[in-house]
């Protein structure tokens, strides 16, 4: 309200209108000449930059140091979420402890003579990573390993981009705290309504009013869909199905690496795939590296 633009306001202008209005809250003259601008601009001085300076313009008046105040003439009431995450203070940061999976992708090129293609092994020092999850291998075949461990390995030959994520886990986390009426459910980390009655019944975009609890649910019913933390804090799922809201500079990036796999172009190397073929809704036969109508059987030689 100090300073960047002049503002416009609703109020016409008298010169001597405070000296009889109302003590609080004056709607100012039901009509004038001038129109009423407050604060200041880029362009002002020291003495102008407070939010109550008060001088007038005709209403047709214009330049570029000249905006608009904005108010909410009906406040409108919105009931609480009915899930929040909790918080862990910065006071109780230092106990926190990360770990973090170390992850990478390696993608090997295969000479022409020795069958051509790629070979792509995704790696994951946490051979049973619950939250890692590959991608780009699509129309690939399977080498070594077994999906849902690491590391696995693929055979792939067209081009694409492999994709590697996964997420820390977080422990030590002690003292997560919830706001007024809201009770910690240690099982997932949320804070959740008391169901106290409050003024409010309308609810954000995206959300539902419950009329049990006196809250507002997401449309899907999952806090995951509208995570908000308090500012400082990041929301975090520390571990599986627990979610927090942590202080941000404790908050770890998601592990995630990418890879282009590119394999050479052999002469007479087949260019179709199961997803090749998929995408033209046919069947990949890998004997005659063709795609056939559902139902003709592929030959065996």
């Amino acid at each position: 309200m100090e300073g960047n633009v002049f503002e416009w306001t609703a109020d016409w202008y008298d010169p001597l209108y405070y000296k009889n209005s109302p003590p609080g809250d004056p709607p100012g003259p039901d009509s004038g000449q001038a129109r009423v601008i407050r604060s200041s601009s880029y362009a002002s001085n020291a003495i102008q930059a407070v939010s109550y300076a008060r001088f007038f313009a005709s209403p047709g008046d214009h330049r570029r140091d000249l905006g608009f105040r904005c108010v909410i003439k009906d406040t409108a009431h919105f009931a609480p979420a009915c899930q929040l995450a909790s918080v862990i203070a910065n006071v109780d940061k230092a106990a926190l402890n990360a770990d973090c999976p170390n992850i990478s992708i390696d993608v090997q090129a295969t000479a022409c003579r020795y069958g051509g293609g790629a070979l792509v092994t995704f790696n994951d020092d946490h051979p049973q990573d619950p939250n890692a999850s590959f991608g780009g291998i699509l129309g690939c075949s399977l080498v070594s390993g077994t999906p849902g461990s690491y590391p696995i390995q693929y055979k792939c030959t067209a081009g694409s981009t492999a994709v590697l994520s996964s997420s820390c886990s977080y422990t030590g986390i002690t003292n997560a705290a919830c706001g007024v009426h809201y009770t910690l459910n240690k099982a997932t980390g949320l804070c959740e309504w008391d169901g106290n009655r409050t003024a409010g019944l309308e609810c954000m975009a995206g959300e539902f009013y419950d009329p049990v609890h006196h809250c507002c649910l997401s449309l899907s019913g999952k806090i995951t869909d509208n995570p908000v933390c308090p500012i400082g804090t990041t929301f975090t799922k520390d571990s599986p199905n627990h979610y927090v809201c942590l202080p941000s500079e404790n908050t770890l990036n998601v592990p995630t690496q990418e890879e282009s796999i590119n394999p050479p172009d052999c002469p007479g190397s087949c260019k179709n795939s199961v997803f090749t073929c998929s995408q033209r809704n046919l069947v990949f036969c890998p004997n005659t590296c063709g795609c056939l109508s559902v139902g003709i059987k592929c030959p065996t030689h």
